[in-house]
């Protein structure tokens, strides 16, 4: 008996310990809630969402146990109400943002402080879309017009050219093109807003298109320039700060297979792709396609999921409602992206004539 025991106490002492849990960073054990500001709660009665209408749902946010909030991009576009990307005329174009302030029909710089200073106080955390890899393809216009005069090429010039290239497809679909990256002044710009709202603004984090080149090829040097900026605001302000990239329109097609490439896509949200044709999925179908997703992209898990789909047919097409998809979502692992109103089984409405940019979807 007695020799049992040393030999108990031994095993204690000698065995190797677990090791501890890795702390992780706020984006790495949240839901991230994202709001399509215009649509959201407005407390002006102008028909238009805005910062206050957020403010006021913070509570609901915390019942929710929501600790991030990612504003999409169309606070920094023409409201609704108004014309959009989708609408510009080339004669008389909307003045393109300079992507410095949020668009004061949404609300002030004093309301976006006052947001800011409640979500620190509340432990929560605020991420913006940043439109940094894309112009106004109708007017040529961008968000550094003011630091030069040049504009870009218009969508008619692609199209008039070659309606099945690429660079056609990318114009029709958003109504935007991406910026090269091989430009010096672009490449300057991009890190000045970058630099501004992770430091000056203090927002926690950031979604971006992934910088291409004329070639439509990914600009591996910006995004290693864009991880510097992000580096030194997190010792500026010595907190975790978020990157997360948007791949555009078919993009993947072409990446998939390089080194660099792989290394990207644990800071990018994937979806799980449903069937597009009327036919219920099977709990074994949908592990199929999951486990595709880990292999295809060289992934154990991925670290960001993003759920909702722009068509809420796809849903029901598969004999799924909303809430399953969050439901399965949340148990993926990983960080999931939840549309407002996905908690509730809400449906999107068709968004004719709003701003969708190429990160919007």
């Amino acid at each position: 008996m007695l020799g049992l025991l040393v030999a108990a106490i031994l095993t204690v002492l000698f065995t190797k310990k677990c090791p501890p849990k890795p702390k992780l960073a706020w984006y790495e054990k949240e839901i991230v809630y994202e709001i399509y500001v215009p649509t959201f709660q407005d407390t002006n009665q102008d028909g238009i969402g805005d910062l206050k209408g957020i403010e006021k749902k913070l509570d609901y946010f915390e019942k929710l146990n929501v600790k991030s909030l990612l504003l999409k991009s169309s606070i920094f576009e023409p409201p609704v109400g108004g014309r959009s990307s989708r609408s510009l005329s080339v004669d008389t174009p909307e003045k393109e943002s300079d992507l410095m302030e949020i668009n004061p029909k949404f609300g002030s710089n004093q309301d976006y402080q006052t947001l800011a200073k409640m979500l620190t106080r509340k432990d929560m955390h605020l991420i913006v879309d940043l439109p940094l890899s894309t112009y106004d393809s109708n007017s040529g216009t961008w968000y550094g017009m003011n630091s030069s005069s040049r504009s870009f090429e218009t969508n008619r010039n692609l199209c008039d050219t070659d309606r099945n290239s690429y660079g056609c497809a990318y114009s029709r679909f958003y109504k935007r093109l991406p910026l090269d990256f091989d430009d010096e002044l672009v490449s300057q710009t991009s890190q000045d807003r970058l630099r501004y709202w992770l430091t000056s603004r203090k927002i926690d984090g950031v979604r971006v298109d992934l910088p291409l080149m004329k070639d439509y090829s990914i600009s591996y040097v910006t995004i290693d320039k864009w991880k510097t900026i992000v580096k030194k605001a997190e010792k500026l302000t010595l907190k975790p700060k978020l990157l997360l990239f948007n791949i555009p329109l078919q993009l993947h097609e072409f990446s998939v297979g390089s080194k660099s490439y792989l290394e990207l896509l644990n800071q990018v949200p994937h979806q799980l792709i449903l069937n597009n044709q009327q036919q219920n999925i099977t709990a074994k179908q949908l592990h199929e396609r999951f486990q595709l997703i880990r292999d295809n992209n060289n992934l154990t898990i991925p670290k960001f999921w993003q759920l909702g789909y722009p068509r809420s047919s796809i849903y029901s097409m598969n004999g799924l409602s909303s809430e399953m998809m969050l439901t399965m979502g949340l148990l993926f692992g990983g960080t999931p992206i939840v549309l407002y109103g996905e908690e509730i089984g809400l449906e999107p409405i068709e968004q004719v004539g709003l701003t969708v940019l190429a990160h919007d979807f």
